[in-house]
């Protein structure tokens, strides 16, 4: 490991940005509650928040996009939250507890996403989808949101996502001093 020369380009080829990256700053990691990514929990009463860690001292997280899971064995429609049906409440995408966004139906949920893609079954019987929050497509593929030190990016459930069979969601990005 070391450090990399990397350019960002826009798509003419010219130059919009240089970094200089050292890999030990690439960051992946699902959003958690305690040890578990597994996001279908009931948050009707309590809601339940998902995290990444803190962002260390002197760092800050550049987070480029989130990518989102979910399957259950009951069909999905764009009304629908998965396969149930639409939240009451809401499943939100939040920065230390302020609201970016939030989604009670799958509509929703596409609409914030940069790619998303039904069906994908790898094989199972039950419906599934795969989602992109492609922050960094927002400022012409420089870039992505910012997480300064002590902050997190959260997930949090609000409603009862029992029904659901699985959901979780993987933040890729790196950290910068």
């Amino acid at each position: 490991m070391g450090l990399r020369d990397v350019n960002i380009h826009e798509s003419n080829g010219d130059t919009i940005q240089s970094l200089v990256v050292d890999e030990t700053n690439v960051f992946f990691d699902f959003l958690r509650n305690g040890g578990s990514e597994d996001q279908t929990v009931d948050g009707s009463s309590t809601p339940v928040v998902f995290s990444t860690s803190v962002v260390p001292a002197g760092k800050t997280l550049v987070i480029s996009r989130l990518l989102i899971y979910m399957e259950d064995s009951t069909n999905f429609t764009s009304i629908a939250f998965g396969g149930m049906t639409a939240l009451t409440n809401g499943w939100e995408l939040s920065i230390n507890g302020t609201t970016l966004a939030t989604a009670k139906d799958n509509k929703t949920l596409a609409t914030f996403m940069f790619d998303m893609t039904g069906d994908t079954l790898f094989g199972k019987e039950n419906q599934t989808m795969v989602g992109r929050f492609s922050f960094s497509k927002f400022i012409n593929g420089a870039g992505g949101l910012t997480i300064r030190e002590g902050e997190v990016l959260s997930t949090i459930v609000n409603d009862d996502l029992t029904d659901l069979d699985f959901l979780n969601v993987m933040a890729q990005g790196y950290y910068t001093s």
